[in-house]
């Protein structure tokens, strides 16, 4: 299905999804074949969580301890030829233990980015089983992986202002142009702003519209309202984050919600402007469903992940956003990463709905192994649309 906004695009230029999940209707009227699934690895029981393909096409996924009874064998892996694995950067970032010092090691590696110096960015949420902060933890890690060996090349350390209190810092970007990271805080639904020069950061947008849970939404996970067992409202507040390829926007969504915004990097960036004027950079960019996962590549389209229909959409150059893949197997689809040529997009499934807060009577219940895949996208480029679109002023 097509949504998005679309401005002197004619209805025969659209292309018409099937709902079914091998075959979809082109412009023509012709069924042509959907992308199929590849796996590539294996994770057993350890729940893998974002992923991130260098310019090298090098890839590494992290595992964030998000429930206390799954398997976690590192934090951070890279993927060697699909058949092996390895630490990054080393052992000992990926060896922390309660008590010790949560500085030097990664505690709770939440998600990553690799930046336009292919230099790769983890962004250590510190708090294991997303269950309160480990003082001193929190902290976004720059690794240089130009080299086969990563290697650590600083670590800007989070205050608690930031990472503490309710705070659920659950996605990263990096604007190497404006010297800026940027952070989804899900827990407070506000964007934080670190400068890294000088390591300061300020938390902004806190409680807007475009970063807060829209009011009455209900998640859903595979069609199914997406319910706690403690009777505590799921947190859909601002989960992902996405930095378009010219670094002049960065895209972001709630969880509860069905709206795509993105803010003009050149507002988000100076540390001088307060939420009045950051909001005048916001713009909605359509209405594609409840968001889990963003990715883009170099050619300009943005990929998101969708758990309440087991999705995967594209938003092109234009902003026209189709439903690319659909499959049962994407059961909370939280890591998403395009090799930069768009040609290929890979996926990891969390199954978050299946994990103890979310499963009957505590017990978790995944389908193992967890998985590693891959989508061929070339068969899709012939059917590209050539107009173009504008979007949507907040």
């Amino acid at each position: 299905m097509r949504t998005g906004i679309v401005v002197g695009v004619s209805a025969a230029a659209l292309l018409l999804f099937a709902t079914g999940c091998s075959t979809f209707k082109s412009m023509f009227g012709k069924k042509e074949k959907m992308p199929e699934s590849q796996n590539v690895f294996s994770f057993g029981k350890n729940e893998p969580g974002g992923i991130v393909i260098d310019k090298a096409g090098r890839i590494f996924v992290c595992f964030p301890k998000s429930s206390a009874t799954a398997a976690h064998e590192a934090d951070v892996l890279e993927i060697v030829d699909g058949r092996s694995k390895r630490y990054a950067p080393d052992k000992a970032w990926n060896s922390w233990k309660a008590g010790a010092d949560a500085r030097k090691a990664f505690v709770c590696a939440r998600a990553m980015t690799v930046d336009d110096q292919n230099n790769l960015w983890v962004l250590d949420s510190a708090n294991p089983g997303q269950k309160s902060l480990v003082q001193g933890g929190a902290k976004i890690v720059k690794m240089n992986i130009s080299n086969p060996k990563a290697v650590v090349e600083r670590a800007y350390l989070l205050p608690d202002a930031v990472s503490g209190g309710k705070a659920f810092l659950s996605s990263l970007a990096i604007d190497s142009a404006n010297k800026k990271a940027y952070i989804a805080d899900s827990g407070c639904g506000a964007l934080v702003v670190l400068d890294l020069d000088s390591g300061k950061c300020r938390k902004v947008l806190e409680g807007h519209p475009s970063t807060a849970a829209k009011k009455k939404f209900t998640v859903e996970a595979a069609g199914k309202d997406l319910c706690r067992n403690d009777g505590k409202p799921v947190n859909g507040n601002v989960n992902s984050l996405c930095l378009s390829p010219d670094g002049k926007w960065l895209y972001f969504a709630p969880l509860a919600g069905k709206r795509l915004y993105r803010i003009d990097t050149s507002f988000l960036s100076n540390m001088k402007l307060n939420n009045i004027d950051l909001v005048k950079g916001i713009e909605i960019m359509g209405e594609p469903g409840q968001i889990c996962a963003m990715a883009k590549d170099s050619v300009g389209n943005m990929y998101l992940s969708s758990a309440n229909d087991n999705a995967i959409k594209r938003v092109d150059v234009y902003g026209l956003i189709d439903t690319i893949y659909e499959s049962k197997n994407l059961e909370w689809p939280d890591g998403l990463a395009a090799i930069p040529d768009g040609k290929t997009l890979y996926l990891t499934s969390s199954q978050l709905n299946r994990s103890p807060d979310f499963a009957k009577d505590g017990n978790p219940d995944f389908k193992y192994p967890f998985r590693l895949t891959k989508l061929p996208l070339g068969c899709l480029d012939k059917f590209a649309p050539k107009e173009n679109a504008s979007a949507k002023k907040k």
